[in-house]
Order: C-alpha cells, then structure tokens, then sequence
C-alpha cells in the first residue's frame, strides 16, 4: 500500500505541473479576498467531548489493612481519530468543506468550498486534478495530511487555498511581497483561531466561493493554529521527496515553527504551493509551484 500510495502521489504532482497553463497565480488583478464581519448571532456552540473520572461516593472502613484504592481514569477520546475532527468534520467522506482563518478585528481569511477526499487504494490517477474541486487526505504517522490547491486560473478560478497563498505572497496594495516578509506573516497567523465548515446539506458546491458571514449550516469545527513553514525554492526538491515522513521532515527542519507540538490526537496538517517571490530570481519553474507552505492546526475541544 506504501509503494501504490507514493506512486500515485509522484503521478499526482506529475499532473499538476502538466496542467500547468490552467493555472497562473501571477495574475497582477488578484487580490486576497477578506471578509470583514459584523457578529449578529451567537456562535454556534461546539459538542464538548467530557472526561468522566470515577470518584468514591462514600467512605469504605476496612477491618484489616486495605488493598490500594485506584481512581480510574478512562482514555480520553481522541480529538482527531483517522480523519475525522471531534467527531463531525470527515476528510475522506466526499462532503464540501471551507477553511476559515480568524485575522482578528473582525477580519476573516475564508477559503472556497472543496470536497473532502482521502487516499484510497482504487483512486484514479487523475483524482486530484485542479478542476475536480477536491482536497486530498492521507495519514502520515498517525497524523491527517490535506494537499489543497492554490493559484488563480486565468477565467479568475480560485481553490481552497488561494487566498491563503496570496494573503501570504502579497500586501493590501497587490504588490509582491519578499521571502522574508512571508515568513513573518505566515509565523504571524500562529496562535490564530481558525474554524472548518462541513456542508451536509448538499447545498455547498466545490469550487464555489465560501462566505462566512452567513455562517455554516453544517458541522463546524474550532482550531487554534500552531505550526506554520514556508519551504523556500531551493529546499522544494527534498520536500518533495516526502509525501510520507513530512511531519518529522518539517520538525527536523523547521525546529522552531511548532511541528514538534502537534499530535496525532489532537492536530491536522495542510500542504499547498506558494507562487515565487519579489526577491527570488526565477530558474524556469513554473511560478506558482516556487515554493511550498505548510500550515498546522489543532483542534479545540470547546473547553
């Protein structure tokens, strides 16, 4: 299953440079689409996942000296279990999701809407093409991994996550931001609350804008952002080369962005292209495929 999954992941990133002219993330119109929101309901409330600990409720008096008395403890329910979040958003279940990222003051960095698939033996070779408006699962040790696409097309087409890579590419003004700046930024979004709407109504259709203001109608799921890495060019090769192993890659390489804190109970990873940068010097690669990004959520179990 190893061999079958790193060959169709190889033929997958194959294909993506193939179409290559649908894609072009250096469209000078494109701008980061935000949504400033003005609260006019509650929230709605996220199911709170409760440990029970089992205490005596009377005193036990004992004739002879008393065996240990132990207060048990039941395992807690895993916050993540395969690719399901708290037990409500499912990455392999083929419903429309949205990724929604908490800017502060009111600010929110929404992504589109994008079915959720994970890696099966039988996909296609085919299954992650731009156009099929997906996102891909797999599980590397223990922990959920989601490819998402970026860029814009040139009919303006954006993917889940678009506005991410150009939120980070580029400034308010729509101009090219340096390597160093990205950074800085994305680093910034770390302690961010982010939310994942999942439609279960049918309505939501892949590819199709998301707008958080009008709340989610489906399941919804609270994070807390804890890991962020920008690859730069010149390390893409070698990143490449893990479609599994990338959280110990990442930990090893990027010691400080937070992949060490992250946990296969309790944490979800996203992988996505960054297009190339004001002070990087092209070498022929298509630009949108410059460099990489990896951003790192835990989720929150409403306490």
């Amino acid at each position: 299953m190893k061999r079958r999954f790193i060959l169709v992941i190889g033929i997958l990133l194959f294909l993506v440079g193939v179409v290559g002219w649908y894609l072009d993330s250096l469209n000078q119109n494109a701008r980061v689409e935000v949504y400033h929101l003005v609260p006019t309901q509650t929230p709605r409330e996220i199911e709170v996942i409760e440990t029970l600990v089992f205490v005596p409720t009377e005193t036990l008096v004992f004739t002879k000296t008393p065996e240990p008395i132990s207060t048990v403890t039941p395992t807690p329910t895993p916050l993540v279990k395969n690719y399901v979040l708290l037990g409500s958003v499912d990455l392999a279940s083929g419903l429309p999701a949205a990724l929604m990222i908490d800017l502060g003051n009111g600010v929110i960095l929404p992504s589109n809407w994008a079915g959720a698939v994970a890696f099966s033996e039988g996909d296609d070779e085919d299954i992650f093409l731009p156009a099929n408006g997906i996102i891909y699962s797999y599980e590397d040790e223990g922990l959920p991994v989601t490819w998402a696409h970026s860029g814009v097309t040139k009919l303006g087409q954006r993917f889940f996550a678009s506005n991410l890579e150009i939120y980070l590419r580029k400034s308010s003004d729509g101009s090219v931001l340096s390597l160093l700046e990205a950074v800085a930024l994305g680093e910034s979004l770390i302690g961010r609350t982010a939310y994942v709407c999942q439609d279960v109504s049918g309505k939501a259709v892949p590819l199709y804008d998301f707008d958080p203001s009008l709340g989610c109608e489906g399941e919804l799921v609270e994070l807390e952002v804890i890991a962020f890495a920008l690859v730069p060019h010149e390390m893409v090769p070698e990143y490449d080369q893990y479609s599994l192993g990338i959280w110990s890659w990442l930990t090893s390489q990027f010691p400080e962005s937070g992949f060490g804190s992250m946990s296969s109970g309790d944490s979800w990873m996203m992988r996505f292209c960054i297009g190339k940068f004001a002070d990087q010097i092209s070498d022929g690669t298509k630009s949108y495929l410059y460099n990489r990004g990896v951003i790192g959520f835990r989720v929150k179990d409403g306490e």
